[in-house]
Formats: C-alpha cells, sequence, structure tokens
C-alpha cells in the first residue's frame, strides 16, 4: 500500500522541522501542527494562508493553536469583535509592542507587523467578514496576516472559498501526551529554534516555477492560490536550510510533490458543508453501525403494487 505522504516525509522542510515542533508543541507531529506552522510562516511572508479548523477536541486544538502561536507572539493579534479587527486593518496590521521596560532595545519598542490573526467566539459574519476584507495583494509595506478559526461550530456564514477549512476528527493524531504537555507552563529549547527560523523568512519574495503550466489549471482559482503559497513556503524553508543563495528563488519539483502531499491528506471540508464536528462523529457512528452484519434495516418488497401509494 503507497503511503500518500512520503514526498512530504522526505523533504527537507518537514525533515527538520516536524520533530522540532512535536517537541515544542508536546504531541506527536501530525499534518494539522505542521499545516499551522506553515500558515503561520505565511503570514511572516506577507502571503496569508487562512485556517478554519473545525474541532472535535477543541480544547486541545485551541491549546496548540495558542502555542504555536506564542513563536510570534509580539507579531500576533486576537480579535472578538469587527471593532477590533477595524482598528487593526487602520493601523496596517501593525501591532503596538508592549509596555517599555527599563534596558528595552529600540527594534523591541518598535511596531510589529502581524503574522496572524486569531478570532475569538462563534460570531455570524464576522469570520466570512474579516476573510473578505482581507481578500487582497499589497505592494506597500503594510504587513497582511493569515487569519485562523479554531471552533468546535461550523461558522453561520462560511469564510471566503481561499480558507482551508481542517476537520480535525477525519485525521489520526496522537494526542495521549497532551495533558502532561499542557498541564503545567514548560520552557522548550526548540522554540528559540523554531521562532528563528520563521524570522529569517523573506517577506514577499519572489518565487519561479518552470513547470507551473503543468498544474495551474487542474483546480478553482482560489485553490490553486493557496497551492502556490504553499509551495513558496516550502520552497523557502528548503533553501533558508540548505543555506542556498541562488536567486532567484524557485519551487522544484520536490517542494511540489510534498505540497501535493501535504495538502491532498489534510481533512478538508467543503466550504459549503456546515456540518460540525460532533455531527460528522454521529454520522460515522451511525453508518459503522449498520454496516455491522445483521444490524441493517430489511425492507418490505413491494414491487407487485407498482406505483400505487
Amino acid at each position: 500500500m503507497s503511503d500518500s505522504l512520503a514526498p512530504l516525509r522526505t523533504h527537507p522542510a518537514f525533515q527538520v522541522v516536524a520533530d522540532t515542533l512535536a517537541a515544542y508543541v508536546g504531541i506527536e507531529r501530525d499534518v494539522v501542527q505542521f499545516m499551522e506552522f506553515i500558515s503561520l510562516c505565511a503570514g511572516r511572508m506577507v502571503m496569508p494562508i487562512n485556517l478554519d479548523i473545525l474541532s472535535d477536541n477543541v480544547t486541545v486544538d485551541l491549546h496548540v493553536a495558542n502555542r504555536l502561536l506564542d513563536l510570534r507572539s509580539c507579531h500576533i493579534a486576537r480579535v472578538d469583535t469587527h471593532r477590533e479587527f477595524r482598528a487593526l486593518e487602520r493601523s496596517k496590521f501593525l501591532i503596538e509592542p508592549p509596555r517599555p521596560r527599563q534596558g528595552d532595545s529600540d527594534e523591541s519598542l518598535s511596531q510589529h507587523p502581524c503574522s496572524v490573526v486569531l478570532l475569538r467566539g462563534n460570531h455570524r459574519i464576522l469570520h466570512r467578514d474579516i476573510t473578505e476584507y482581507t481578500a487582497r495583494l499589497l505592494q506597500s509595506d503594510e504587513a497582511l496576516p493569515s487569519i485562523w478559526r479554531v471552533s468546535d461550530l461550523a461558522s453561520s456564514l462560511p469564510p471566503v472559498p481561499s480558507t482551508l477549512r481542517i476537520q480535525t476528527t477525519q485525521t489520526g493524531r496522537d494526542l495521549r501526551r497532551f495533558g502532561s504537555s499542557f498541564a503545567v507552563h514548560r520552557t522548550d529549547p526548540s522554540a528559540t529554534t523554531l521562532a528563528e527560523r520563521i524570522d529569517s523568512l523573506p517577506t514577499r519574495p519572489d518565487i519561479k516555477c518552470h513547470f507551473r503550466h503543468r498544474f495551474q489549471e487542474h483546480g478553482p482559482p482560489e485553490l490553486m492560490m493557496i497551492v502556490e503559497r504553499v509551495l513558496c513556503v516550502l520552497s523557502v524553508i528548503r533553501e533558508s536550510l540548505l543555506n542556498s543563495s541562488a536567486k532567484p528563488r524557485e519551487v522544484l519539483i520536490e517542494d511540489y510533490a510534498a505540497g501535493r502531499s501535504l495538502l491532498t491528506s489534510l481533512p478538508l471540508t467543503p466550504i459549503d458543508r456546515q456540518l460540525s464536528p460532533n455531527a460528522l462523529i454521529t454520522a460515522e457512528q451511525l453508518h459503522k453501525r449498520l454496516e455491522s452484519p445483521g444490524v441493517g434495516i430489511e425492507l418490505p418488497d413491494l414491487s407487485q403494487y407498482g406505483q400505487r401509494l
């Protein structure tokens, strides 16, 4: 049986980042946390990848997401209302530094470009509105963050289709270490390694791809934009690991194979499906039960009556 994740596992970005990321987060590595890391990097590079994480373990996924965001704590915004988001947008997604302390450097006192906006609360239209407001490209020095939402409830109005909706109940994850990892505060040297790797990424990179014509017409345009951004992040991380000074940067076949492997292995939910994780779990259990021998309901043969009611 072929391993659909083999191209991703052999990619330098996954080989170097995945184990370090799992050590920092405190649970076994999986595609969901790796995709969150890719999205965080994409926000740093001003080419956002929005995530809508529909969770069957919302406590787990909120803790994991916030721990990942702590890698760039000064570059993260958490909003609850339209007013808070509009204020952030008016500031060109630049976050004010915390109150200065004696001995702080000038760099720590400057505004920080926002990498991710985490939406909190189950608002009816806030998620949709924010993904509409940020559906643009910037030519200036403004930031443009990835938008994250983590919930066990589907939005009343879904986000724009350029959002990856990840249904965690449909992927296998090993969460046995969650309790011990998140019970108390702990420090891990891998945090510094990951933070430095993200900080070293370029903004608005110009990425070439000489075989783009072979795949760019094989999906909806909004999905292909996500594919292109995932490929850019993977190629930039690969080049940074290899200390490559090649200019211009270029997407290689191994980047495409890894990106395709990651995106096709993610448990994605269609944008028009409004089922919550709990509804899917119930449906899967009912289907599994009805498929068991001797459980199905046998209907009587009424063919002799033709079309009569």
